[in-house]
């Protein structure tokens, strides 16, 4: 698999500032393994991904015009808008609206 442009663009970027994976990680803040995905092509960048690493590399445009330039980054050849990096259990609705019940636990209890 052929490594896309934006890939060889940040390999070169971090390369030039000697930085690895691991410190660009922390500085955007991301998963190491987010980032080694992206990297690899097993996940495509955000457009809000690539504005925070040219931020952190101090390289304005850069970035966002080697992803707007790679075929494969998302419909029409455009970064998608939003990123999902963490998974957050959903609320568990039983629980909501159980006001009354939870006041009566919090009242002092006869003695």
């Amino acid at each position: 698999m052929e490594e896309s442009l934006f890939a060889q663009t940040l390999r070169a970027l971090t390369t030039d500032q000697e930085l690895s994976q691991r410190a660009l990680a922390r500085k955007i803040p991301v998963d190491v393994s987010h980032l080694s995905r992206i990297l690899t092509g097993r996940r495509t960048p955000t457009k809000q991904f690539a504005e925070r690493c040219e931020e952190v590399l101090s390289a304005p445009g850069r970035l966002l015009a080697a992803l707007q330039s790679d075929p494969g980054t998302g419909p029409h050849g455009h970064a998608l808008e939003t990123e999902r990096v963490w998974n957050v259990t959903a609320p568990i609705w039983g629980f909501l609206g159980r006001d009354g019940e939870v006041e009566d636990l919090r009242r002092p209890s006869p003695t």
